[in-house]
C-alpha cells in the first residue's frame, strides 16, 4: 500500500489501529499527516501486526516506511 499527500484524522477503532492497521503488508506513507486517531487497544495512529504461521513459505512480514510525514495526537487507550 502507498499513501501519499493525505490526512488521516479523527478516526477510531475498537481494537487496534485507529488511523491505519497494517497486517501482512508493506506500507509507504509519504508527505502525509496522521493525527487525533484513537484505538481501544494499541496503535492510535498506526498499528502494525506480523503473524507468521509455522507452515508458511510466504513473506508475511509487515513493514512501514515513512517519509516526510507527521504523526501527532493519536491515542491507544489500553492501560
Amino acid at each position: 500500500m502507498w499513501l501519499a499527500n493525505s490526512t488521516i484524522s479523527g478516526n477510531s477503532a475498537g481494537h487496534n489501529g485507529g488511523g491505519i492497521r497494517v497486517v501482512f503488508d508493506k506500507v509507504t506513507i509519504e508527505n502525509s499527516t496522521l493525527t487525533d486517531n484513537v484505538a481501544g487497544n494499541f496503535g492510535g495512529g498506526i498499528s502494525q501486526h506480523d503473524y507468521i504461521p509455522l507452515d508458511t513459505t510466504v513473506d508475511t512480514h509487515a513493514a512501514i516506511d515513512m517519509k516526510r510525514s507527521i504523526i501527532s495526537g493519536n491515542e491507544g487507550t489500553k492501560p
